[in-house]
């Protein structure tokens, strides 16, 4: 018994006497779309768990369902493919509820090859697993309550104050030639120049020493701006640009004195200076705070004694400053790292917070620092479980990255691909993956591979993505731009090796290329992988799919011969199929060629090519040696009987159109135009009729030819076309 229920096939085998019971359960997901891209109407059938591979040429509407399905499942809007000119709404139905899908194609290498990365992705491909998660998760319980009390408020408060007073006051220390220490801040530093203002009482007459408190107000510099722009537009009248009265008789002198004296950027940077200072007093000692304002409120030049406490302040307060930052940027990779270098408890111990240099905060900020000390104390109590714990994490995540690179390297290696792929661990707690050629640390760019390189490695790049949990992973012809090594290669590396990362995934193959075809049909190497293979068709937006079994593809020269010798096929296509034969298989049979193409070509007489010159065939042994190989194939063979066949126009005509076989119409065509010397204007016509009556293009293997009709609807409407304009 069969029944077809909720897309799900299920067969019982039942013995009588004796129960025997075999259920087979086959899922079938179905996908219908209307109006998308170049299909009005299609649908297309995929099994679960198994390579489903759609194969049409050029065209057909593969890519646009692939993108269909994809924007369908993440929810976002299909009118992006709408039918050019309809107002119709696009529809993607899926008969299956699938909440995740991924797709590789072109726009994949496009968005996730050599970003900042090779792939920009690459942690999240690589190394982001539950394996990762769950052992980073562990780690990061050691050190919850030290990040919470680095995070705190107070904390970051801390970090910005001293950062900013490191930042604003550059000091630093050197040996001197003589071995001896010098103290040295840049003229150029910000301190340095808000110091040459820090004295108004030099630096001001007595003229301009009436705007002294202005000047030294906190918006001190946007005052001065004002006051200059203002002065230009005083008129000789001397009076007020604003009030119109009177000015004083000295203005202009001392407006110029003001200008001579000071500049609005150095008053800006001496407020800034100043405030920084302010903010850090409550680090250092009363001693310390008067050095400090004693230097910041002094426009002479500092002495080697004043630089060298200075040097001793900012050290004290980096100290501290560093310690935070330390902690502040501990992560999973740093401590991996500080583990597997024996530091991590010398490091938690020398970034303990000096209690001291915080006395002066508030009680709630000393807790603050307080809480980051306890929560470091208590992680060193556990060292012990930390070592353990971290050992394990570092252990697998070494092998996972590993085996990573060795899944890609060994890939690249087999396929010919000169270059290695290394993953490396960057300060952020991520990992970057970089491309090496081959013998070289030389980092490769996007620009230094072809394409076919870039398709493959994204590919496999893909792979290891696409090997986590989706519902159905999507290739859209992802092997046309290889040669059939790494066509090989890639195939048996996704499918078919030991541990395949899509053995038993639901994949959608798209594909024009053959060659997967017979790949997954005729190859050993891909007899275990379940596959589902279909030719799929678009005939005026209507798109359908005939399934592709084993006897569906024939080897073309068996086809040819099969051809020739088959007596109910037309005499006409005989020769045709007899001649592309010969021409592969024996070429030695120059003779036998020679005449069936002169009867192509309605030639009266066999002829033949001698020093680039078509003539005659004189030579009678050699006319006999032609014939007598035509006949073991076409028995009933003679020149002049079948000339006047090929020569009737009416006849091929009728051949044309009686024949079922696109094929076949092309060759016959071709008689057609050969018989009334018509020119065919359009070269990619032309080439493609030769294709099919020649043998320049033909592939060893194909579809049957009368079961499937692979020949684009353009090509067919054209010959239809000139066969109307002939017969007319």
């Amino acid at each position: 018994m069969s029944q077809d229920n909720s897309n799900k096939i299920v067969i019982f085998v039942i013995q009588r006497y004796n129960v025997y019971i075999r259920i087979t359960v086959e899922e079938i997901m179905e996908i219908k779309v209307e109006n998308l891209g170049v299909i009005t109407e299609g649908k297309i059938e995929l099994k679960k768990n198994v390579v489903n591979i759609k194969y049409g040429i050029n065209g057909s509407g593969k890519s646009t369902i692939s993108k269909g399905i994809e924007l369908s499942v993440k929810g976002e809007d299909l009118n992006k493919l709408r039918t050019y000119g309809s107002e119709i709404e696009p529809t993607v139905s899926i008969s299956e509820d699938i909440s995740s899908v991924i797709v590789f194609n072109q726009d994949y290498v496009d968005d996730y090859l050599f970003k900042d990365d090779l792939a920009n992705n690459s942690f999240e491909i690589m190394i982001n697993t539950d394996e990762y998660k769950f052992g980073k998760k562990k780690i990061d319980t050691m050190f919850v309550d030290l990040i919470a009390s680095i995070n705190n408020t107070n904390t970051k408060t801390i970090i910005e104050e001293l950062e900013a007073l490191k930042i604003n006051v550059p000091i630093e220390k050197k040996k001197t030639k003589a071995n001896g220490i010098q103290y040295i801040m840049k003229g150029t530093s910000k301190f340095v120049k808000a110091r040459k203002l820090a004295d108004l009482d030099e630096l001001l007459d007595e003229q301009a020493m009436k705007y002294k408190e202005r000047l030294e107000s906190n918006n001190n510099h946007m005052w001065l701006k004002w006051f200059q722009a203002g002065k230009d537009f005083i008129e000789e009248n001397q009076k007020c640009p604003f009030c119109l009265n009177d000015l004083p008789t000295d203005f202009i002198d001392t407006s110029e004195s003001i200008k001579n004296s000071v500049n609005a950027t150095g008053l800006k940077q001496n407020i800034e200076i100043k405030e920084v200072i302010s903010k850090t007093e409550k680090y250092m000692t009363e001693e310390n705070i008067d050095i400090m304002n004693s230097v910041i409120n002094n426009n002479e030049d500092l002495s080697e004694q004043e630089l060298k406490k200075i040097y001793e302040i900012i050290t004290v307060c980096d100290i501290e400053l560093t310690k935070l930052c330390n902690l502040r940027s501990i992560n999973i990779s740093g401590v991996k790292k500080k583990y597997e270098n024996n530091t991590l408890i010398d490091f938690l111990k020398s970034n303990i917070l000096n209690p001291n240099f915080f006395e002066k905060l508030s009680d709630e900020v000393k807790a603050d620092v307080e809480n980051i000390n306890e929560a470091i104390s208590k992680i060193m109590a556990k060292s012990k479980e930390l070592e353990s714990i971290t050992k394990d994490f570092s252990d697998k995540l070494n092998l996972l990255v590993k085996s990573k690179k060795e899944y890609i390297n060994n890939f690249l290696s087999i396929s010919g691909i000169p270059y290695l792929i290394d993953i490396v661990e960057s300060d952020d707690a991520k990992f970057k993956t970089v491309l090496n050629p081959l013998n070289s640390s030389e980092l490769i760019t996007q620009k230094s591979l072809s394409f076919g390189e870039k398709n493959a490695i994204s590919l496999m790049l893909f792979s290891l993505e696409a090997s986590k949990d989706y519902d159905l992973i999507i290739l859209d012809d992802p092997v046309s731009s290889f040669d059939n090594n790494k066509k090989f290669a890639i195939l048996y590396y996704l499918f078919t090796k030991e541990d395949a990362v899509f053995e038993n995934k639901s994949i959608l193959l798209f594909t024009h290329d053959f060659d997967i075809i017979v790949d997954f049909i005729y190859k050993d190497e891909f007899k275990k992988v379940e596959n589902k293979c279909y030719f799929v068709k678009n005939t005026g937006g209507n798109l359908v799919e005939k399934k592709i079994a084993k006897d569906s593809v024939s080897y073309t020269i068996r086809h040819w011969r099969k051809n020739a010798e088959k007596e109910s096929l037309h005499p006409l296509l005989r020769i045709v199929n007899l001649r592309k034969y010969l021409q592969y298989t024996q070429p030695s049979e120059t003779e036998a060629i020679n005449i069936l193409s002169s009867l192509e070509h309605n030639d009266v007489k066999p002829m033949e090519k001698i020093s680039g010159k078509k003539q005659e065939i004189a030579n009678k042994i050699k006319l006999d040696k032609g014939m007598i190989c035509i006949k073991e194939r076409i028995k009933d063979f003679d020149y002049d009987t079948y000339l006047l066949r090929i020569q009737n126009k009416d006849e091929l005509k009728k051949l044309y159109d009686s024949t079922d076989s696109s094929i076949s119409k092309l060759q016959i065509l071709r008689m057609i135009v050969n018989l009334t010397g018509r020119k065919v204007e359009n070269q990619v016509f032309w080439d493609y009729l030769t294709e099919y009556y020649h043998v320049e293009n033909n592939e060893m293997t194909s579809l049957d030819e009368k079961k499937f009709d692979v020949v684009p609807n353009y090509i067919m409407k054209m010959s239809d076309e000139i066969i109307g304009e002939i017969f007319k």
